[in-house]
């Protein structure tokens, strides 16, 4: 075999491994749905047009980048209640009860999100009728209640806040879904 024939027979593998590599790792690899992490709350993926979708169940979820908001929580015996038991909202077992905000209320950045639960911890996500998710996290019930000041930027004038709890599987339960208006 000649010098130029033997160069070839390596070469031309190497170049064949180096595609197929290429492949898997950027273009196969990448196009696989991502797993979420064992210790997130059980959210799905959003939808390609949640404005249509929002009064749908609880299927939405913020994929990584978009506008995700925040909250912190805060000392329930500080919190002024400002509204009646007769508008507060309460989930069809009884085991969560949303004080505030109340339903079609106009809240804005930094509102207070407060209630009454028999679980350890509840969750909520703040959703848009334009981009979904902007704002989602877990809440500590203490001695029976719980309170968050919750920061997000919208992107529309109106939506939707689930608050709910989970099962030991990550199954959301005790849900409640409220439409609110954005300020």
């Amino acid at each position: 075999m000649t010098k130029n024939k033997r160069v070839i027979a390596w070469i031309l593998p190497l170049i064949v491994v180096a595609v197929a590599l290429f492949w898997y790792f950027f273009i196969y690899k990448h196009s696989q749905p991502q797993k979420q992490s064992s210790f997130s709350p059980t959210i799905h993926q959003l939808p390609s047009n949640p404005s249509s979708n929002i009064n749908s169940s609880k299927s939405l979820s913020a994929p990584s980048g978009t506008n995700q908001g925040s909250s912190t929580s805060n000392n329930i015996n500080s919190i002024q209640i400002t509204t009646s038991p007769s508008q507060w909202t309460s989930s069809s077992s009884g085991v969560i009860v949303l004080q505030e905000p109340i339903s079609n209320q106009s809240v804005s950045t930094g509102f207070f999100l407060v209630g009454k639960a028999t679980v350890p911890k509840v969750f909520y996500t703040l959703l848009d009728n334009r981009v979904g998710v902007v704002s989602t996290d877990s809440i500590n019930v203490i001695n029976g209640k719980f309170s968050a000041v919750v920061n997000f930027k919208p992107t529309s004038s109106s939506g939707r806040l689930d608050v709910y709890s989970t099962d030991a599987t990550g199954k959301e339960i005790n849900l409640i879904e409220i439409p609110v208006n954005f300020n």
